[in-house]
């Protein structure tokens, strides 16, 4: 199971913390909820919370976090495709996806992805 180095902005911009949350060496899964604590609107469940953002945080087409998922050929429901979806289909600065260590060893850096994709844009 990979492991993330996530962020979250959430409480730390509404002002009710001084400082984002870090989660470090952490499953996907378990870094969705926190970030779903951390949250105004949680939904009735994590199903509907996550089927909610999913609807409506669409990751951009041909956005290289995207890209990455298909190729490590990630199923569309899993938690990664949700914490891409809060990352980069918010317009918002809600969590920072540092990094994804895959079982392989294999490690990405999403927001440096990222960042290089909208060089080529343009938008930087």
């Amino acid at each position: 199971m990979p492991k993330v180095d996530i962020l979250n902005l959430i409480q730390y911009h509404t002002g009710k913390t001084n400082a984002p949350e870090t989660l470090n060496g952490v499953t996907p899964l378990h870094a969705a909820e926190r970030i779903r604590a951390s949250c105004k609107d949680q939904g009735a469940d994590f199903k509907e919370w996550t089927s909610g953002i999913l609807q409506h945080c669409m990751i951009p087409p041909n956005h290289p976090y995207g890209t990455l998922l298909k190729k490590r050929r990630v199923p569309a429901g899993d938690p990664l495709w949700l914490l891409g979806a809060i990352a980069y289909g918010t317009q918002s600065p809600w969590i920072v996806f540092r990094k994804i260590v895959w079982d392989d060893g294999k490690m990405e850096l999403p927001d440096d992805l990222e960042r290089k994709w909208l060089m080529k844009q343009g938008a930087l």
